[in-house]
């Protein structure tokens, strides 16, 4: 196999590629000429995606939703006929609606709405709780039972801390427009002090590297150990391995980039192939 991409001709030596048909492709590449793009969000459903078809179309497999209820319609039966796609009670019109927790009016299947935390808003309902402008789809901050605006939010704790609620003198840390003190930004599985650290997010949750590791990142088939955030790898048929842990199962040289032969679970050299 070639040590460049089969489309581009780009030099994939230290760099993750993907296979198909015995054929390196550059990520870039492998998107453009094989991946599809997701009919609900229209963005590239990658190689790590799981892909859901209907009628001719594409979509992640958490974009398949009813347009009316916006239940997930994976083995379900799906109403085609107009512009949305629609569960069997939406297209029925025997879907009970929701309320809006505000107004306490039906909102009708189709319209459009905000969902937290178990209740809907139409959008014109969802307000914030200071300023009463309407926030709609835009960013919002829960502070307890109550919705603010980022900016009605910034004003009324942009000097306390969004951890234990205490002033914050100097040398806060912001993060995801919270501000806290230094020493109330803790990983969430340890409960590291993260405020002089690096660390990694995953939603609204904080991890220090290390529990990072052992929950989310990618494991190297080779020598287990977990393949760190912006660290090089390699990627065949499903596995990942660190550039440095990618080698002839004989001789040992490394493989990142070059050409090889698949025997297996064993990855051979050219050279060792042909002996």
């Amino acid at each position: 196999m070639s040590d460049r991409c089969q489309h581009c001709q780009t030099q994939l030596a230290g760099k993750s590629f993907m296979v198909r048909e015995r054929r390196n492709y550059c990520s870039d590449c492998f998107n453009k000429l094989f991946s599809h793009n997701c009919d609900g969000c229209h963005q590239t459903i990658g190689p790590g995606s799981r892909e859901l078809s209907f009628g001719g179309k594409h979509f992640h497999d958490s974009c398949f939703r009813c347009g009316g209820c916006n239940t997930p319609l994976e083995n379900k039966a799906v109403d085609s006929s107009g512009p949305k796609l629609l569960c069997r009670a939406c297209a029925t019109g025997s879907a009970t609606p929701d309320t809006c927790h505000s107004c306490k009016r039906a909102i009708r299947p189709g319209a459009k709405k905000v969902d937290y935390k178990g209740k809907s808003w139409h959008e014109n309902c969802f307000t914030c709780h200071r300023c009463m402008d309407t926030i709609g789809s835009q960013s919002f901050v829960p502070v307890g039972d109550e919705i603010f605006c980022v900016s009605c939010h910034q004003k009324k704790s942009s000097s306390r801390c969004y951890g234990c609620h205490k002033p914050i003198g100097e040398g806060g840390v912001v993060f995801q427009e919270h501000s806290y003190h230094r020493d109330c930004i803790v990983c969430t599985s340890c409960e590291k002090k993260l405020g002089h650290s690096k660390f990694e997010t995953r939603g609204e949750l904080i991890y220090c590297q290390e529990c990072f590791n052992k929950k989310y990142a990618k494991k190297c088939a080779f020598c287990s150990e977990a393949i760190g955030a912006g660290s090089e790898y390699v990627t065949h048929d499903g596995k990942q391995w660190h550039t440095e842990c990618f080698r002839c199962k004989r001789c040992r040289a490394r493989l990142a980039g070059k050409s090889f032969v698949s025997k297996g679970e064993d990855m051979i050299c050219a050279d060792c192939a042909k002996k």
